[in-house]
């Protein structure tokens, strides 16, 4: 396969700096979690990082998928990439207003014309922040300091 898969970052948004470096906002590690349902992503950017054997171009589509609906399709982007040169690339793509309206399993899905199989299917689950009642501490995340 001329271009591989190396890996599928999520997060609010990503920036390039004018010496080239990337800024990653918001990463998310697999669960997104909202404050309530229904709920719209202001941005939610989908960064997938590659390799390419040679140069060439194709044509692309990133779709993210509610699994518990069937599959229903949420978004979905196409485009058309250019790899100029052997090595390593990425290609960001914002979803700006992505509305959600139930949590559960999704799968984010890149996919290129012409190939019969994904070219990666990044799983995420989106939950809803537990409610605290008043009076109650609110449970600590993970990795937090007490």
């Amino acid at each position: 396969m001329p271009v591989e898969h190396t890996y599928t970052i999520v997060c609010d948004d990503i920036r390039r700096e004018d010496n080239g470096k990337l800024i990653v906002l918001g990463m998310y590690i697999g669960t997104l979690t909202v404050p309530m349902l229904p709920f719209v992503f202001p941005t939610l950017t989908v960064v997938s990082l590659f390799k390419g054997d040679k140069p060439e171009s194709f044509s692309w589509r990133l779709s993210i998928q509610n699994l518990e609906s069937n599959h229903q399709l949420v978004a979905e982007a196409r485009g058309f990439a250019t790899v100029p040169a052997p090595g390593p690339g990425v290609m960001p793509v914002k979803f700006a207003g992505l509305p959600v309206t139930q949590a559960g399993a999704y799968n984010i899905v890149f996919e290129i014309e012409g190939q019969r199989e994904p070219l990666a299917i990044t799983p995420i689950t989106i939950v809803l922040m537990p409610q605290v009642m008043p009076g109650q501490v609110h449970p600590q995340p993970p990795f937090s300091r007490p």
